[in-house]
Formats: structure tokens, sequence, C-alpha cells
């Protein structure tokens, strides 16, 4: 039972070890164990909160490939050779999926090696030794504090939206996923509902909201305040209901915080030649990205795979760009012309986890939601004029609609957004056509929409609960 919980701690051990350098380690004079010390100096600490970045890192392209390969942006010409891509491309429903058990088990690993750090620093803020620190570096420890909570919200919320069912749907009685907020593992829990863990992930950001007041000087590759406001704005969004039965006070949070990331005035859109070649490059300090990280090989090689034509953009995406639309540019042909591929991401590209972009596209359905129809409009144009288009207009309800769900597809497509946006909406889904077939609608109601539980889980934890097959 308990194998699955040393699986993580391994992982999170691993990880921690492999990115520690020289510690400044003190004495054991504070009844730390050998395991503990390593926890117990300020450099040892910065190196641990480092460290998990990298089990981020780890996560990046198998979270790629679970939301975006069931959204609308790829198809999967037939034959392949992607055996591992085409299982989540087609929906197919199997607990022993590679991609699902290895994303479950680097997640968890990210939050058990968050718990590790949080614990340590506990222990670290009620000893002679933090308060003999300076002031500069008292605040640095609690800005870390910040980033890791951070960390471990964000997880959470991805593992949810990837196992748990859309938030308005009974969301105090579907199951989410498991919430293990220390590392003990005797303490091996069952899944907590969908209610429950959103719960946690906004305690989680606002708590990491209230530590990350300094000016850490760190670039977007680490988390921040404008980074936690952010990741809440489209948090809150998720649970803010359909377009037809909103929930008014949540959308009026995802509205909050978006415009707290605006306000700051920190961010700017690219524009022009540098929206093309400055967005998805190596270098984080562009101004449009609020937290992005590094990308790993199972990451690179899906665009690799996208060149040697066994992934390319869907024509149903490519149709829906306007002729005159700067995004379009975004694409890539191959020299024979058979192959279109997104031209997003270059073999050093950050995986870009916020960036301003999407913040305005929270701001302009969370007023939509709100009745606020010339200010949504008003937060779409932002985007929709940046693309080298002419204003939009207001005709009716039902147009500005369809107006703010066909910009976020065409602004956020191949970023990881595509798999949740109709869903949590209550809206079908109409998956590309394969070959010269046709294309498939998923209802928000079906099984399938959410991923199952590995069986490697269900086979060590006796308290999980496996979704419908």
């Amino acid at each position: 039972m308990k194998k699955v919980f040393y699986c993580y701690v391994f992982f999170a051990l691993l990880v921690l070890s492999a990115c520690r350098r020289q510690l400044d380690l003190v004495p054991a004079n504070d009844n730390w164990t050998e395991g503990e010390e390593q926890l117990s100096s300020f450099e040892g600490i910065m190196e641990a909160v480092n460290g998990n970045y990298v089990q981020l890192r780890n996560n990046n392209g198998r979270l790629y490939v679970l939301s975006e390969l069931r959204g609308t942006t790829f198809l999967i010409p037939l034959p392949s050779h992607l055996t591992e891509y085409f299982d989540i491309y087609s929906y197919r429903q199997d607990p022993r999926l590679l991609s699902t058990d290895n994303y479950w088990k680097t997640a968890y690993a990210l939050i058990i090696a968050c718990n590790r750090v949080l614990e340590g620093l506990g222990r670290f803020e009620k000893s002679r030794l933090f308060t003999d620190l300076s002031l500069a570096r008292r605040a640095l420890l609690l800005h870390a504090k910040g980033e890791t909570l951070f960390l471990r919200g964000y997880t959470y919320f991805n593992l949810v939206r990837l196992f748990g069912r859309p938030y308005y749907q009974r969301p105090q009685l579907n199951p989410g996923v498991m919430v293990k907020n220390n590392t003990d593992i005797n303490f091996i829990p069952g899944r907590s509902t969908v209610s429950e863990v959103y719960m946690q992930i906004i305690e989680d950001l606002k708590l990491a909201d209230s530590l990350m007041t300094t000016d850490a000087g760190r670039t977007s590759a680490f988390a921040s305040r404008p980074a936690a406001w952010a990741l809440l704005s489209r948090v809150y969004l998720y649970m803010g209901g359909t377009f037809d039965t909103p929930d008014k006070t949540l959308n009026q949070q995802a509205l909050l915080y978006a415009n707290k990331v605006i306000d700051t005035g920190k961010f700017q859109l690219l524009k022009g030649n540098a929206y093309d070649t400055l967005l998805y490059d190596s270098n984080y300090n562009n101004p449009e990205t609020i937290f992005a990280s590094t990308y790993i090989d199972i990451y690179n090689n899906l665009w690799e795979d996208t060149r040697a034509g066994g992934l390319v953009a869907a024509p149903s995406l490519l149709g829906a760009f306007s002729q005159n639309d700067y995004r379009r540019d975004f694409f890539e042909v191959e020299q024979q012309g058979q192959t279109v591929f997104t031209a997003k991401y270059r073999s050093s590209s950050p995986f870009i986890h916020l960036r301003l972009a999407e913040v305005y596209l929270n701001k302009a359905e969370a007023l939509f939601k709100l009745d606020s129809t010339s200010q949504a409009l008003d937060a779409l144009n932002v985007i929709h004029t940046r693309a080298g288009l002419p204003a939009l207009s207001y005709s009716d309800w039902a147009q500005l609609q369809k107006d703010i769900i066909r910009e976020r597809r065409l602004e956020l497509c191949f970023e990881g957004h595509s798999g949740f946006d109709d869903y949590r909406n209550g809206l079908p889904m109409m998956r590309p056509a394969i070959d010269a077939g046709t294309a498939t609608e998923v209802l928000p109601a079906d099984k399938r929409i959410v991923l199952l539980i590995p069986q490697s889980e269900m086979d060590a934890n006796p308290r999980m609960v496996q979704n419908e097959q």
C-alpha cells in the first residue's frame, strides 16, 4: 500500500540530490535529523526550492501531451507510428497508458518535494538560525516559500482538471484527486472532491500571494506574485460556471485577479515583429511572459514529430484564421507543401505557463459572464487588434460569446488550453477528422473527458476510486 508513496518520495529526493551543490549545512544542534539538515540553512533551502523547478520541468511535456492532444489543434494522420500520442489523441480509456502513469507519478513527486521544502522551512523559521538572518534574506526565504506554495497549487490544478470533471458539474460530489500536504508515508489519502481540491488550490495561491511581496530579482522562469494572480484568475474562471449558468461571485474574483496583473504595468503585449520573434524564444525576460519554464525531451520531441509529419495542425484550426491575422505566421509548411505545423515552439523554446494575452482573455470572459458586454468587448479587442485585425463590434450576446471562444482558441492554440476551454464551459468539442473520416463530437458529460486514474495507483492505494469507464 505504501509503495506508491515511497516512489513519489524517491523521485522527489532524487531531484533534490541532483540539484544540490555544496550546501552550507549547520550542525544538527536543533534536534534535526540528518535528512532535515539538508533544509537547515538559507543556501540549502534555496537550492531545494530551485530543485522543485526541475521537477516542474519533468512535468511540462507530459502535461502538454495530456492536454493539447485531447483538444482541437492537432491532427494525427494514419497510419501513425506515434502510438503513445495516438492513444491520448483518440481518447482511448486505459488506466495503463504510459503517458498518464508518468504524469501522475511526476506530479505527485513534485507535490511531495514541495511538502518537504515547506516542512523544512517551517522548522527553520522557528529556529535561532532564521532570526540570525538579515531582513533581506528572511524576505527571500518567505518569497521562496510562496514560490513553493505556487508550484504545489499549480500542480493540484493541473491534476484536477485532467482527472476530475469540470467544476460546474457537481463539484461537491465528483471525485477530484488526492490532497497530500505532508511527507508522511503512512498518510495515504483517497480522492478529495473536485470542490475540496479547488479550495486547496486557492488556499495555496492566496498564501503564496501574501508571501511573495519582495522583489526576488528572478526572471519569469520562477514563480512571482503576478504569476499567482494570473493563475488565480484562471482558476476562478474554471470555477465560474458556463456561459448559460455563470457564477457571478467567482467570475468577479477572476476579474479581480486579472486586473491585478494588468494594473502592475510590469507586462506588455508584444507587437509587430517582436510578437513573432520574441514570444516563444528562450528569453525569460520577454515582457509578455509571466511564468515559463524550460522544456524537456518529450516536449521537444513533440515538435520534432510535427516537422516529420506525424503531427500536423488541424485544418479546422487553420481555417479559423482570417488571411490578415498576424497569428498565421505561427504556422509553417514543410518543403513539399503537404504538412502544416505550429512554429510557436523551437528547439530551445520554454514551456509558457502564463502570459499577459491569456489574462486579457480571462478578463473578457469574466466580464461577459458578469453581463458587462461593452467592457468584455474592449478587453477582447486588445488581443484581437494586436493580431492586426480591425476591432470587433457588438451585434448581439450570442455573437460576442462566439467571439470570446474563438479568440481563446486562436490566441492560445498549442499552449495547453484546447483540451479544457470547451468542457469547462459546458460546450461540446468537435474533434478533428482523421484522414478521410468525419469529425467527432465529444459532449461535456462524456465519461472520456477525464483521464482514468493510473492502474499503478489503483493497485497500490486501496482508498483510490476509479473514474467511470
